[in-house]
């Protein structure tokens, strides 16, 4: 971990208590407690992944300025999860994915807070029914290709994406929903089928569509273990250091904190009617 003073210096700059980022961060670790407990319940593996457990490594919890939370499961621990939610009665949470929300085409699922509203810089945002406090739950599969995930990934971020954000209703649905059937029923399935046979069974990547094209390893992923994110215990690869420096090199190492860009412009919290 980084020293007390610098954690202590970048919390006041980021995140300081009574911060609208740390108001969120908090409500994020709510969520997560919600997930794992579910996870637990049901046998449903998980970790912590990319930033949020850089964060826990580096600095016991969320990096100070970082505004979203991350998990990984494997395919099956995924179906498994979106399944179990699907007999969930909850007025605090919803499972956001295309199945849930028409106008979500992310290729994995957001576990989002049905009491606050958030606007993301990139303005994907635009028309989902669910646009809470979210945790991103990815799903790895087996991969033998970074090259065909970018492209899919691009297809997904440079075309797909951005045609949500025209404004004619009708001449949108006439271009995307088309093109996400044919993405998501043909093209992604096959690319992903030819990608399975010819991967070595220990190497995954996020499944076809996403932007995340760094390799995950069956031997730093498993046996899970721990590690202490904001005072609670939650599931972790085996090898953190291995998972770590294999996506982010230096992880230990602080970037330009100038340079800093968070996803979320405009955040609003909601009284919850039990309250």
């Amino acid at each position: 971990m980084i020293s007390e003073e610098q954690q202590t210096e970048l919390r006041k700059r980021f995140n300081p208590d009574g911060s609208t980022l740390r108001a969120m961060q908090l409500k994020m670790v709510e969520m997560l407690e919600y997930f794992d407990s579910i996870c637990k319940q049901h046998n449903i593996k998980y970790w912590l992944s990319s930033g949020t457990l850089l964060g826990a490594v580096r600095h016991g919890g969320f990096i100070p300025w970082d505004d979203d939370l991350d998990v990984e499961m494997f395919e099956e621990d995924y179906h498994k999860f979106c399944e179990v939610f699907k007999n969930i009665q909850s007025d605090d949470y919803a499972l956001q994915t295309h199945e849930t929300d028409p106008d979500f085409y992310y290729p994995c699922a957001k576990l989002r807070d049905l009491h606050s509203h958030i606007e993301e810089i990139y303005r994907f945002d635009l028309r989902y029914k669910y646009r809470g406090i979210f945790i991103d739950i990815f799903c790895l599969e087996p991969s033998s290709s970074g090259v065909v995930l970018k492209l899919t990934g691009g297809l997904q971020n440079k075309v797909l994406y951005n045609l949500t954000k025209i404004e004619n209703r009708a001449l949108r649905n006439m271009l995307v929903k088309p093109l996400n059937w044919v993405l998501s029923s043909a093209v992604y399935p096959v690319l992903s089928f030819l990608s399975r046979k010819c991967s070595d069974g220990k190497t995954y990547r996020h499944r076809m569509g996403m932007n995340f094209m760094k390799a995950r390893y069956l031997d730093d992923l498993l046996p899970l273990t721990t590690v202490t994110f904001e005072g609670h215990e939650f599931p972790a690869p085996a090898n953190t250091d291995n998972y770590l420096r294999k996506i982010y090199g230096d992880y230990m190492r602080l970037p330009d904190i100038d340079k800093i860009e968070v996803h979320a412009v405009k955040v609003d919290f909601f009284k919850s009617e039990k309250a």
